[in-house]
């Protein structure tokens, strides 16, 4: 157990560390992103009305703009029109940990400006099968997830399917019996 006066240094020395984060991360303009995008805009004034009601906030800070919005080609259309909006990245100056817990943050994708599905995962990832298939997303998720414990490996595959519009993932996956060796 701690000594109360080290308790009250862990906690100064956290506070000051979330006050350089703050200011070395002015308020960010996502006004590049949210143009010609409604769904962002609209998933991020979410986040901004829940930093001021939970947290007292106003703004929200952009670790790295690389890995918050990620313009790729989901749909499979040829153009990078599609979006990756990584919350894990995105922080309120007055709740850093706000949408963030052992399961990751929401990770939000988002196709052509006007379509989105999220999920929570510590990571993502989008690998592509052959030109003939969509582009399937990865997401590393919480381990209970895949009926295990948090820290156990957990992946989620996910497509998008343009025709539908809709994503897609399995459901309820279902394991084929191995067929039983003769002795």
């Amino acid at each position: 157990m701690m000594s109360p006066l080290r308790t009250l240094l862990v906690l100064l020395l956290a506070g000051l560390g979330l006050q350089a984060l703050a200011q070395d991360n002015p308020p960010y303009d996502f006004s590049y992103f949210e143009d010609g995008r409604p769904e962002l805009k609209r998933i991020l004034d979410g986040y901004r009305d829940y930093c001021a009601a939970e947290a007292g906030g106003t703004d929200l800070l952009v670790q790295s703009e690389e890995q918050a919005f990620v313009e790729t080609d989901i749909d499979g259309d040829g153009a990078r029109d599609d979006l990756v909006l990584d919350m894990g990245k995105i922080y309120c100056n007055r709740g850093y940990t706000l949408w963030a817990g052992t399961g990751g943050s929401p990770i939000h994708f988002i196709i052509d400006g006007t379509i989105s599905q999220s999920w929570s995962g510590l990571a993502w990832e989008i690998e592509r099968l052959g030109p003939w298939y969509s582009a399937v997303i990865l997401i590393a998720r919480h381990g209970s997830a895949c009926d295990g414990a948090g820290v156990q490996p957990c992946v989620q595959a996910v497509v998008y399917d343009e025709n539908a519009e809709q994503f897609m993932t399995v459901r309820f996956p279902q394991a084929i019996e191995e067929p039983e060796a003769d002795n």
